[in-house]
């Protein structure tokens, strides 16, 4: 019989997975310094988002 897995025991599995297979760089950093923002929202943001820099203003991205 397998143990089950607590969610935060889940959440760290997934996590470790996820920091292996994408290459991080900026901004992940800055985006962790953010309160509310840990390391799956961080990559998710970096993805989707892009070159940051792109963006003239923080209205022009929000």
């Amino acid at each position: 019989m397998r143990n089950k897995l607590t969610v935060g025991e889940t959440v760290k599995r997934i996590e470790t997975v996820a920091l292996k297979e994408v290459k991080l760089g900026y901004p992940y950093e800055e985006l962790l310094t953010v309160p509310g923002i840990g390391k799956i929202l961080g990559i998710t943001i970096m993805l989707e988002t892009g070159d940051i820099n792109r963006f003239p203003t923080v209205s022009a991205y929000s």
